[in-house]
């Protein structure tokens, strides 16, 4: 049977609801997609079915270079979801160290593994820096791990997150909160620094409280 033969097989399998079949069917067949389209869906199919997703789907040989951001856009982030800390790690360690650096950084957040975070966010600022997004979901969960100190040098960074669009206030407020509680953690620079009036009415409204 030719590769989208097999793979029209399965999907029809998985229509009817015939999981066992589809698990053992999965497992048997290795086809080879021209169509890069047609292997993201046999790849689907091997992360949602499957026995063992983020093995199996680690095991995969990707033909198709643009499937290879599917499993760091898409895939990565369900076995992250889903809890599943095993599977997520083996579709990560098929790709070079130094890249997926991104969801290396969810993973290592979700399992609060705060050593393992704070090194990949090192390895970000040397080549990137942080995104908004990233710098909310960092903070938020390094807080939530007892790392407020942590989490406030990191947010005084990149305060005060004028390229943060609508999560300006919501990493404001987080690092002005934390401050408030622990005055100790400001050094005299960062003092001076915080004391500097800002541009908007509203963020100095947020200075003086």
């Amino acid at each position: 049977n030719s590769a989208g033969m097999q793979l029209a097989y399965a999907q029809s399998l998985a229509e009817r609801n015939a999981l066992t079949q589809l698990r053992r069917y999965l497992a048997n067949r290795k086809p080879v997609f021209d169509s890069a389209i047609e292997e993201r869906n046999w790849m689907r199919l091997l992360a949602t079915y499957s026995q063992d997703p983020g093995h199996t789907v680690a095991g995969w040989n990707v033909k198709h270079p643009e499937n290879r951001q599917y499993v760091l856009s898409t895939l990565v982030p369900i076995r992250i979801q889903k809890g599943d800390w095993k599977g997520a790690n083996e579709l990560l360690n098929t790709f070079p160290e130094m890249q997926a650096l991104d969801q290396r950084l969810a993973l290592s957040l979700a399992q609060k593994d705060t050593q393992s975070s704070m090194q990949l966010i090192s390895k970000i600022t040397q080549t990137r820096g942080l995104s908004a997004q990233e710098l909310e979901t960092a903070s938020f969960q390094l807080v939530s791990m007892g790392q407020g100190k942590v989490a406030a040098e990191l947010l005084l960074r990149y305060w005060p997150f004028n390229q943060a669009g609508k999560l300006q206030h919501s990493l404001t407020t987080r690092l002005y909160s934390q401050l408030a509680a622990h005055p100790d953690w400001l050094t005299a620079e960062n003092k001076a620094r915080l004391a500097r009036p800002l541009p908007t009415a509203t963020q100095r409204m947020a200075q003086a409280r």
